[in-house]
């Protein structure tokens, strides 16, 4: 199998590990995704957009659901008094606690397994490829 081959398939695997991870908790991957990136002091919508490289209409349609659930909210930004945060409710936060915990249990399960000798490199690899695919996004 070659990189671009392997890179599709560990998407998949893992979106479908998340999605199978928290069908209970009735949330959409993207909505997980979303919930998962808020800061605790807020973020404007374009900038939440550009991380989670999805377009506005799209960010739009997932935070008005999560503000109906109560997970959202929007705030007048503090900086210039007139732009949009969006913020974690109360409810929110314990969410993203929650959601955090999930993935959590995931990574320790993926380090437990024995194929996977040295966790600690294990995890300076994640951490490598993590930072060369934030500097794609930047290209």
């Amino acid at each position: 199998m070659n990189s671009g081959e392997l890179l599709n398939q560990l998407l998949i695997d893992l979106q479908s590990l998340f999605r199978i991870s928290f069908r209970k908790k009735k949330f959409t991957l993207s909505q997980i995704n979303l919930i998962s990136s808020i800061p605790i002091n807020g973020i404007e919508m374009t900038s939440i957009s550009s991380y989670l490289g999805i377009d506005n209409s799209t960010l739009t349609r997932n935070v008005n659901v999560l503000i109906k659930q109560n997970i959202l909210k929007r705030d007048v930004n503090p900086k210039d008094g007139r732009s949009k945060l969006l913020v974690l409710t109360s409810h929110g936060i314990n969410a993203k606690i929650e959601l955090e915990n999930i993935i959590e249990k995931i990574g320790n399960k993926l380090l437990k397994n024995k194929a996977i000798v040295d966790s600690d490199h294990f995890m300076d690899m994640l951490d490598a490829l993590h930072w060369e695919i934030n500097k794609l996004k930047l290209k």
